[in-house]
């Protein structure tokens, strides 16, 4: 059972960290196209 538990916050804390990094990468390509378009007007 201990087992188990570790095992899902170890899911839980890679789920997370994954969305974050790809929410971020997201986020950035979001800003660098607003930038792009800054930059053309």
């Amino acid at each position: 059972m201990c087992l188990a538990f570790a095992v899902v916050i170890l899911a839980t804390f890679i789920g997370s960290s994954f969305i974050a990094a790809i929410s971020s990468q997201i986020a950035a390509k979001v800003h660098g196209s607003f930038l792009l378009n800054d930059a053309n007007l």
